[in-house]
């Protein structure tokens, strides 16, 4: 999860700091992982027939981006969920990741204090390596197949998205609603088009497994560490 955990990692280091910043400075640049870029202020241009909102929709909802002229408090939320969108995790600057209802009609988004509605890219949804096929020998266990883990933008049960990864010949390993994550063995050749599924919103290899510690010298030195601290208790 080390890389998932990397796109959001602006978020996490100055959170609070750039929040004030940001607003101050009207930076709408947004942070990943990828790279830094700013979207196109098309909140008052965008209608339901483009590719942003056609290419994010799954079961009735529009999984994308959404920036803001500026960050919305709580009340404001309220509002947006009355709507039909519900943010879930924020992106530097200004911005959230959202589920927003399919019939939610595009012309209010200005009225909402949107200023960018996008969805990412494949090479802002994975890992360069994952794209490139270049697949690290612990993530594949099974030849022409590869490991990964499938984080989705939202909560979703497997019965939503079960077609979706069977059109891919994708088997699930672990469900772990909590995170959001799917850990999956899946061919090697349909990776690309399981980054473009519109409710997938990261994708890396599975993490390697612990190593176990093989150095004798350090575990000794650690063991008699141990026992001296033991006799100076004793006494001895």
């Amino acid at each position: 999860m080390k890389h998932f955990l990397s796109f959001f990692k602006s978020a996490v280091l100055v959170l609070f700091p750039a929040l004030l910043f940001a607003q101050q400075k009207d930076d709408y640049r947004i942070l990943l992982h990828s790279g830094n870029f700013t979207p196109v202020a098309n909140a008052k241009t965008i209608a339901s027939s483009t590719d942003v909102l056609n290419k994010s929709l799954f079961e009735g909802k529009h999984y994308a981006t959404i920036q803001f002229y500026s960050l919305p408090v709580e009340s404001q939320k309220k509002v947006l969920r009355a709507a039909g969108i519900e943010l879930i995790d924020y992106i530097p600057n200004m911005a959230y990741t959202a589920a927003i209802n399919k019939g939610l009609a595009a012309s209010k988004l200005p009225a909402l204090n949107v200023r960018a509605i996008f969805k990412f890219t494949p090479a802002q949804k994975t890992v360069p390596a994952l794209l490139a096929g270049k697949f690290p020998a612990h993530a594949v266990k099974t030849p022409g197949f590869v490991d990964v883990n499938v984080i989705t933008y939202e909560k979703l049960s497997y019965q939503k998205i079960q077609a979706a990864f069977a059109a891919l010949k994708i088997t699930v390993l672990e469900d772990a609603p909590t995170f959001r994550r799917f850990t999956v063995r899946m061919p090697q050749s349909k990776l690309k088009q399981l980054v473009a599924l519109a409710f997938v919103q990261w994708v890396e290899f599975i993490d390697p497994p612990n190593q176990l510690e093989n150095l004798p010298g350090r575990t000794l030195h650690r063991v008699n560490i141990l026992n001296d601290g033991i006799r100076n208790l004793k006494g001895d």
